[in-house]
């Protein structure tokens, strides 16, 4: 192969792969899912919501301009067989899981979830959950004070109120079964 040709793939396949490291398009929230990741080596995706945290009494830095971010699917969570249709929890749907983060800072940065579980209640600051019928919780897996994981907000535009980021966060349950996200990505407006 010419040189030319090289060039143009090299060129190509670098355009393919760069994206804005603050400023997320709002075009690109709305795709089909919200959130992507491995779960124990399983693929894993579903939509995603983040609020404001709410502040109970006094405002503190464990919750001045932090946000809650909540991801849920209705994927299996076992090796039963599948739903009819499983469409990740988009438009009206049931969930089947339930995976929170809580107290996140709205600014783009890197934050251990070991630092955000000192702003956690008792369960800490990231939750797992099994659900049944949408409400009724069959399993919960959280983050502990030495849990390994990241939540990541790769870029953050105030106008459009629009979050994208990246995690990665092992959690356990009270067996010390473990429930390990990686490569999670996500595209969210905050509400």
């Amino acid at each position: 192969m010419n040189m030319s040709k090289w060039f143009f793939y090299l060129v190509v396949s670098c355009l393919a792969c760069s994206k804005s490291a603050t400023t997320p398009e709002a075009a690109t929230i709305d795709g089909p899912y919200r959130v992507t990741a491995t779960l124990n080596d399983s693929t894993w995706y579903g939509s995603a919501s983040a609020s404001k945290t709410v502040t109970l009494g006094t405002e503190n830095t464990c919750t001045k301009n932090r946000i809650d971010i909540s991801f849920s699917t209705d994927l299996p969570f076992t090796n039963t067989a599948p739903k009819q249709t499983v469409t990740g929890c988009l438009g009206n749907c049931i969930p089947t899981q339930l995976l929170t983060f809580h107290n996140v800072p709205l600014a783009v940065g890197k934050y251990n979830i070991s630092d955000l579980n000192l702003c956690a209640a008792q369960d800490g600051a990231v939750l797992y959950y099994w659900l049944l019928g949408g409400d009724s919780i069959l399993k919960t897996y959280t983050s502990q004070g030495s849990s390994v994981g990241w939540i990541q907000i790769t870029g953050y535009n105030a106008s459009q109120q629009a979050i994208e980021g990246a995690f990665e966060v092992e959690l356990s349950d009270k067996t010390v079964q473990t429930a390990r996200f990686k490569n999670g990505i996500f595209k969210i407006l905050l509400h």
